[in-house]
């Protein structure tokens, strides 16, 4: 396969998210955190229109959240997880500034729940290595 001139495949070039679970990952990190946005927007517009904003970026943010959610339960092993799934897992704590933004408190917790998860996982396979270390 040809090359750039960093050396990288061009498959690979033209695929920046990596495609399949991690470019969903990537997705739903991007488009959560950028519906900061439309917070911006609808403090600029009327009562009616300005409420209707608020409660599609509270979807945007929930949605965003439980499909980040329901990647980590497909590879809840930190050892099985694809190397490129876990920063953008890791990092979507983030995305309780988004919620934050509207005082969606749900969405404010619930954010927080995926990044501790894919900590707790890690923890896991780290003790259990070393454990399988000491019973050699």
């Amino acid at each position: 396969m040809p090359n750039d001139l960093f050396g990288r495949t061009v498959a690979r070039v033209a695929r920046p998210f990596g495609g399949g679970q991690i470019a969903a990952a990537w997705l739903c990190f991007a488009i959560g955190f950028g519906s900061l946005f439309l917070t911006a927007v609808a403090a600029r517009l009327s009562s009616p229109a300005e409420e209707i904003l608020v409660w599609l970026q509270r979807g945007i943010v929930s949605a965003a959240i439980l499909v980040l959610l329901l990647l980590f339960t497909k590879n809840p092993r930190h050892s099985e997880r694809p190397r490129e799934l876990t920063l953008p897992l890791g990092i979507s704590v983030a995305l309780f500034l988004a919620a934050l933004a509207t005082a969606f408190w749900p969405g404010v917790f619930a954010a927080f729940l995926t990044p501790l998860l894919v900590v707790g996982s890690w923890l896991v396979a780290k003790n259990r290595e070393r454990t399988e270390g000491r019973a050699r």
